[in-house]
C-alpha cells in the first residue's frame, strides 16, 4: 500500500532560484488541513524563519480550488474537503549555507526543513518523495546525492524515495550538481564523499585519512548504526562549515583545505612540511560531523527529542553535544595516526588561546551559553566577545578537563570514552532523550568520583579553571606568555578593527580596555592619530613609535560627526599557551598519556 502523503519537488527553471513543491494528501483533516514549515533546522539552534521563502501556496481537491489561508508566520490552513487534497507552492532558494536551500545554474541543494511543509496531525505517517529530473541544459551533467531510502531511481539518482515520517523527510540533505567523489569502507559500511565546485584535491589521500578517522570513532562506540554514510561538500573560496544528519553531513570548505598530495603523514618530517593547517582543519570538520552520527543525532537532549521545530527547544547541556563532539573531532586525528601528538597539542593550544583571550568567559557559563544559544551564539554583535562564551570551544576544553580528571583519578580505569559508550547504549540506541542533569550523575556513577565541584566550576561557573595540573597528570608541559610584540597599534587600545576598503572602523571594544576608558565605540571610524591620517600600513608602523602609558590624540568619525579624544596606550594582554610532551615523565604518567591519546577500546 502506497503512503497516504506524497511529496514531489522539481526545479523547472534553475535560473529563477525557485523549487516547485507539490504535496498530495489522501486523507486531509475533515475540519480543514493545517500545514506548517519548521522555524529551525536540527543542529543549528536559531529561529531562521524558513517560511519567508515560500510563495504562492494553492490547493485543490477533486479538480476544484480549495481556499488556503495563512494563520501565522509558518502555518497555512486549507478549507475543509473530503477528497484528496493537492497543495502546490514555490520556494525561493538562494542561501549558500548548509542550513537551507540553494538553486541556480551551477547546482541544486536543499534541506527538507526549508522546502517541505508538514501535514499537521500526520507527521508520524510514512511519506513518499519524488525528486524530478532537472531537464534544463545547465543540468546535463548533474547527478543527485542523498541518503533517502531508495524506491525507483534513474541512473542519475532522480526518482522515488520513501521515508518513515516527517522528521526523516526533513533530515536528509540533497545535493544535485556535477559531482566528483571518492569512497571508502568502515566496518563493512560504504562511505561516500562527493564534492561540488572546482578543486584539485587529492581525493584518494582524503579517503585514506578519513577511513582511519572514522574507524577510530566506530571502535570507540563499538557500533555503527547506519547502512551507509555520505559526506557532501561544497568547495569554494573562504567558506567553511558543516551540519550533521543521521547518516550524512553537508559541508563547506575552501579549495586549499583539500589535500594536494599523497605524502605519508606518519613520517614526522613530512607532516611538519606538507600537512597544511587548512587540511587539518577540514579533517577536523569531517570528524566532528561524523561523531554527531552518535552524539546529537541519536544521543540527544530530551528537549530536542520532544521538539516539533515550531519554537525553541531549550537545554543547558548543549555543551555536552557540541563541546564533547569538538573534543573528540581532533582527538580522533591523533588516535588514528593521521596527525602527530605534537600537532594535536597545537590544536588544544589554539582552543585554549581562543577561549582564554575572550572576555565572555568571565560573564557567561557553559550552561548559560547552551540555554541562550537561540538569542546569542548565532546572533553575534559588537559586544559578543565581551559577553558570550562558545559552548563549542570552552565545551571542548571542559570535555578535555573531564576526561583527564576521570583518567587520572581512576588510574586510567574510567575515561570519557566509557561515559559516551554508556550514553550510546542506554540512551542513543533506545531513542531515549537525556534528561537535564543526568550526564553528571552518569559520570559519578561510572567513576565512583564526586564531581559536583568540577561541574559547578567548569559548567555552571564562569572564569578560568586550573588546567595545568591536569596536563601534568598525563605528562604534558604547559607554558603561557603575554604577546607584547603585536604590531597593530589598535591592540594597545584594546579593540578589534575591520577594514572597509581604505577606511578603518572599530569592530569591538573590549571591557576594561584603554579604548573603553577613552570612550571609543564599535562603528567609530579611525581618522587620525596625533594629527596624522591613519591607514592599514600606519597601524603597524605607529606601534613602533609609541610605548605603553603614552597619551595620544585620536580623531574619529561617529555617525558622520568628527570627534577628538585622548587615549592612554596599554600593553597588549594577549595570552598564548604552548603545550609539549614531557619526555621525562615516569612510566605511570606515560601510560596514562598513551591511554588518553591512543586507546579507544
Amino acid at each position: 500500500m502506497s503512503p497516504a502523503i506524497h511529496y514531489r519537488i522539481s526545479a523547472p527553471e534553475p535560473n529563477t532560484h525557485y523549487f516547485h513543491v507539490q504535496i498530495k494528501i489522501q486523507h486531509p483533516e475533515p475540519n480543514g488541513q493545517l500545514l506548517r514549515l519548521p522555524t529551525w533546522i536540527p543542529g543549528s539552534y536559531l529561529i531562521r524563519e524558513f517560511a519567508q521563502h515560500i510563495q504562492t501556496v494553492t490547493a485543490s481537491s477533486a479538480d476544484k480550488q480549495v481556499i488556503v489561508s495563512k494563520v501565522d508566520k509558518a502555518t497555512w490552513q486549507c478549507e475543509p474537503c473530503s477528497n484528496e487534497l493537492v497543495i502546490n507552492y514555490k520556494v525561493y532558494a538562494f542561501d549558500r549555507s548548509v542550513r537551507s536551500a540553494y538553486l541556480d545554474n551551477t547546482r541544486a541543494f536543499f534541506n527538507g526543513s526549508s522546502v517541505f511543509l508538514a501535514v499537521l496531525g500526520q507527521e508520524d505517517n510514512a511519506c513518499s518523495l519524488h525528486i524530478k529530473s532537472i531537464t534544463d541544459i545547465c543540468a546535463d551533467k548533474w547527478t543527485l546525492a542523498c541518503t533517502y531510502p531508495k524506491v525507483n531511481l534513474d541512473e542519475k539518482g532522480f526518482g522515488d524515495y520513501a521515508v518513515k515520517n516527517y522528521k526523516q523527510l526533513i533530515d536528509h540533505p540533497v545535493e544535485i550538481s556535477e559531482l566528483t567523489e571518492t569512497k571508502f569502507e568502515v566496518a563493512d559500511v560504504k562511505h561516500r564523499m562527493v564534492f561540488t565546485g572546482s578543486h584539485n584535491g587529492k581525493l584518494s589521500r582524503l579517503a585514506n585519512d578519513m577511513q582511519k578517522i572514522c574507524t577510530v570513532h566506530v571502535k570507540m562506540f563499538r557500533d555503527l548504526p547506519v547502512e551507509r554514510y555520505l559526506f557532501m561538500t561544497l568547495v569554494g573560496t573562504n567558506i567553511y562549515g558543516g551540519l550533521e544528519h543521521p547518516d550524512s553531513t553537508a559541508l563547506m570548505c575552501s579549495q586549499h583545505e583539500l589535500p594536494q598530495s599523497d605524502f605519508d603523514s606518519s613520517i614526522p618530517e613530512n607532516e611538519s612540511k606538507n600537512f597544511p593547517k587548512g587540511y587539518r582543519r577540514f579533517l577536523g570538520l569531517c570528524s566532528h560531523e561524523y561523531f554527531h552520527l552518535w552524539n546529537v543525532k541519536r544521543i540527544k537532549p530530551q528537549a530536542y527529542l520532544e521538539s516539533d521545530f515550531s519554537k525553541e527547544a531549550y537545554t543547558r547541556q548543549l555543551w555536552i553535544f557540541e563541546g564533547i563532539t569538538s573534543y573528540y573531532d581532533d582527538l580522533a586525528l591523533v588516535r588514528s595516526g593521521v596527525i602527530s601528538a605534537q600537532s594535536y597539542l597545537e590544536l588544544i593550544s589554539d582552543t585554549l588561546n581562543r577561549v582564554r583571550n575572550q572576555l565572555g568567559r568571565l560573564n557567561q557559563s557553559l550552561a548559560e551559553s547552551s540555554f541562550d544559544t537561540w538569542i546569542k551564539f548565532y546572533r553575534p554583535n559588537e559586544n559578543t566577545p565581551n559577553s558570550v562564551v562558545s559552548y563549542y570551544a570552552k565545551g571542548s576544553l571542559t570535555a578535555l578537563a573531564l576526561d583527564l580528571t576521570l583518567q587520572s583519578k581512576t588510574e586510567g580505569k574510567v575515561s570519557l570514552d566509557d561515559v559516551m559508550r554508556y550514553l550510546w547504549i542506554h540512551y542513543g540506541k533506545k531513542e531515549i532523550g537525556l534528561p537535564e542533569g543526568e550526564f553528571e550523575n552518569i559520570c559519578e556513577e561510572l567513576s565512583g568520583l564526586k564531581l559536583k565541584t568540577f561541574f559547578d566550576n567548569w559548567v555552571r561557573g564562569t572564569g578560568d579553571q586550573p588546567i595545568t595540573t591536569l596536563f601534568l597528570n598525563v605528562g604534558i608541559k604547559s607554558a603561557t606568555h603575554v604577546d607584547k610584540l603585536d604590531k597593530r597599534i589598535t591592540k594597545h587600545f584594546g579593540c578589534d578593527i575591520e577594514m572597509r576598503g581604505p577606511l578603518i572602523f572599530i569592530k569591538t571594544v573590549h571591557l576594561g580596555s584603554a579604548a573603553e576608558v577613552a570612550g571609543l565605540a564599535a562603528g567609530d571610524e579611525l581618522v587620525a592619530f596625533d594629527g596624522v591620517k591613519v591607514n592599514r600600513l600606519s597601524l603597524q608602523n605607529l606601534a613602533k613609535q609609541y610605548t605603553s602609558r603614552q597619551i595620544v590624540k585620536l580623531l574619529i568619525f561617529r555617525q558622520e560627526r568628527l570627534i577628538e579624544t585622548k587615549i592612554r596606550l596599554a600593553e597588549p594582554m594577549v595570552q598564548n599557551w604552548t603545550l609539549q610532551i614531557d619526555k621525562t615523565a615516569g612510566d605511570r604518567v606515560e601510560n596514562l598519556r598513551n591511554k588518553w591519546l591512543w586507546q579507544t577500546a
